[in-house]
């Protein structure tokens, strides 16, 4: 991670998921290409680092209050990044204009349990451990029910078969703009042209 003071109009935090990093997560690279002109970070964090990890994204969003501009934050969050994205945006809830989740992690036990052992870097091929000590490190990050920003968007694919779709809809289907892609898969590589409208919808609409 590297904490820098941005004064762009709007900054984006996108946050990936599980077995990716910033610059190989498709996902957030297309958001950094498409919002070219606003200041979009992509950082890498660590599942295996916890602690490191909340660390490093609340200095991000710290390095943004400290900014003397009208300029707005949004978070963006991927599957597990959806997870740190929702408790980053309600740790700093008072300076986020939006928080949209994509496919997003809920419950990082039902998650991480499945991944408990040697896992492998979808972009680097490295391995990685994940343990319980990671499971219960991650429950204290989990948001209480009843707690939302005020702008918060959730971009499902409705074929997803890694996260059940289910549990973010008996979530956020009343609190929330959720967005049911009926064909999408986990990825949604396929909708990343979908994906992209439903998050400059939501920016602009905290724009005007």
């Amino acid at each position: 991670f590297r904490t820098q003071l941005f004064l762009e109009k709007t900054m984006i935090i996108a946050i990936h998921g599980l077995g990716s990093t910033g610059e190989g997560s498709s996902t957030c690279q297309s958001i950094k290409k498409h919002f070219e002109k606003e200041e979009v970070v992509t950082p890498t964090w660590d599942i295996t680092d916890p602690v490191g990890t909340a660390t490093a994204l609340k200095e991000i969003a710290e390095a943004y209050k400290q900014r003397d501009t009208k300029s707005k934050l949004h978070i963006v969050g991927i599957s597990f990044g959806g997870f740190l994205a929702r408790w980053l945006a309600n740790e700093f809830s008072d300076d986020v204009a939006g928080l949209i989740m994509i496919n997003p992690v809920l419950d990082p036990s039902l998650s991480l349990k499945r991944r408990l052992g040697e896992n492998k870097s979808f972009v680097t091929g490295d391995s990685f451990y994940i343990t319980e000590g990671h499971i219960e490190a991650y429950g204290k990050l989990v948001v209480a029910e009843g707690q939302f920003v005020q702008s918060t968007k959730v971009i499902l694919g409705m074929k997803d078969d890694v996260v059940n779709p289910a549990l973010a809809l008996s979530t956020f289907g009343s609190t929330a703009a959720v967005v049911q892609i009926a064909e999408g898969g986990h990825r949604l590589s396929e909708h990343s042209d979908q994906v992209l409208r439903e998050i400059s919808s939501t920016i602009e609409a905290v724009a005007k």
